[in-house]
């Protein structure tokens, strides 16, 4: 793993790291592309599972490392300074749970607790959990289930997931409308209208991106693994993981109660990793290339 400090004077990680020798250009699709779910999952070179379910009944898919712009290019409706677009290069393959933890598995692994503001309902997620909450409920899933692979994605591997492959603003075009639950009283320009439940709905209610994940736009915000830090300027990265130390931890995806604009696909948050919030919630990830736990 190496590290660099950049001129704001953060250190960050990566496994690898490039400075180009030219300005920044305008960023454009890349021309490989990703891989679609599926055909990454029939590559005959690939002995994986597409799916796998562990012993609560938490559901993950298989995403395919690859490449994919990160941010936002600078056209994008409502696009935010932090956004910054550029490369990232996945070098793992992982699996990420095809939706948030719900308050059912909450309580399944922490003895029949549940935080929730809005209890009652074990089908929605989990919230009002601090990140700090979400790391003791992935030691205590870790040592039920005797394995150490259980973990919080990375910002990259969130918006990887998110993304599906696609480069707009969201995992289903450039507008929400219905298919997320967030305040659609306040849609982008140009873009429909959308519900307003006003709390937080059962997970998968509404349809999976193109890999087959649930709840990427709104709904909770997820934790990530990050500490929170501005994009390093002028770097293509390899499995970058944030800055060693911070304040504030990432937190992507927007929730229930948040405008259109902030469920985009390449939308930052951060919060005090001690915060608790009834839109703030997790979903897990795990590297696991052979058998189903």
């Amino acid at each position: 793993m190496r590290s660099w400090v950049d001129e704001k004077g953060i250190r960050h990680y990566s496994d690898f790291f490039t400075i180009p020798q030219t300005p920044e250009p305008e960023p454009e699709p890349l021309d490989s592309g990703i891989p679609g779910f599926s055909d990454s999952l029939q590559s005959p070179d690939t002995q994986v599972q597409s799916r796998i379910t562990n012993s609560l009944g938490m559901e993950f898919v298989f995403i395919k490392k690859g490449e994919f712009l990160r941010g936002s290019p600078k056209g994008e409706k409502g696009r935010d300074k932090e956004e910054k677009q550029h490369t990232v290069i996945l070098i793992r393959d992982y699996y990420m749970q095809t939706t948030e933890v719900t308050q059912g598995q909450w309580k399944a692994v922490m003895e029949g607790q549940n935080p929730s503001w809005f209890s009652g309902c074990d089908s929605c997620p989990v919230e009002y959990v601090s990140h700090e909450d979400a790391e003791i409920f992935i030691r205590t899933l870790n040592e039920l289930e005797n394995v150490d692979w259980y973990r919080l994605p990375t910002e990259a591997e969130w918006e990887h997931a998110c993304r599906a492959g696609s480069t707009t603003r969201f995992a289903y075009g450039d507008c929400l409308g219905d298919n997320a639950d967030y305040d659609g009283n306040f849609p982008s320009p140009g873009c429909p209208k959308g519900q307003y439940p006003e709390r937080t709905a059962p997970v998968a209610k509404y349809p999976p991106n193109a890999w087959g994940l649930y709840d990427m736009h709104g709904n909770v915000w997820e934790w990530c693994s990050d500490w929170y830090a501005p994009y390093p300027e002028e770097f293509s990265l390899k499995n970058p993981a944030g800055p060693a130390e911070g304040a504030e931890k990432v937190c992507r995806g927007g929730g229930w109660l948040n405008d259109e604009k902030i469920c985009r696909s390449a939308y930052r948050s951060k919060r005090p990793p001690s915060t608790r919030s009834n839109s703030v919630g997790f979903r897990l990830c795990l590297y696991k290339n052979t058998d189903a736990p």
